[in-house]
This record gives C-alpha cells, sequence and structure tokens, in this order.
C-alpha cells in the first residue's frame, strides 16, 4: 500500500484531527484513511435500468385515452 506524507499540518487540525480518532477508536492514520475514503466514495451508484419496456400490444392514443377514462365516473 502507497504511503503519503502530510506536511504543514495546522495544530488545530492536529488536535481536532486527534480527537476525531479517539472518538471513533482508531488509529490517526485509521481517521485519515476513514476520512479520505468517505470523501472520494462515489454519493450515489446509479442502478442499471435493464431493456426498454416492450409491449405486447400496441400503445395507441386511443388506448392511453381509454385508459385515463378508466375507473372515472
Amino acid at each position: 500500500m502507497p504511503d503519503i506524507l502530510i506536511k504543514s499540518l495546522s495544530g488545530d487540525i492536529h488536535e481536532r484531527l486527534k480527537a476525531e480518532a479517539a472518538q471513533h477508536h482508531r488509529s490517526m492514520s485509521g481517521e485519515i484513511r476513514s476520512i479520505l475514503e468517505a470523501a472520494l466514495k462515489p454519493a450515489y451508484k446509479v442502478p442499471d435500468p435493464g431493456p426498454p419496456f416492450k409491449p405486447s400490444f400496441p400503445i395507441t392514443d386511443a388506448w392511453i385515452n381509454k385508459a385515463k377514462r378508466a375507473g372515472r365516473a
């Protein structure tokens, strides 16, 4: 696994990172990995929609209008 070195981290960020790591029962390296993985993970994967719908009969304007009126009084 590749290594990374972070230089010139401010004292405030270092202390916040240290506190977050302790809260999550992780090392600071583990906390940094977790933060980076969460930040770079895709927010949502779009599912495959599958093949297009193919009706067993032709859908015409007349059929659509009849379907709209079905069940109406």
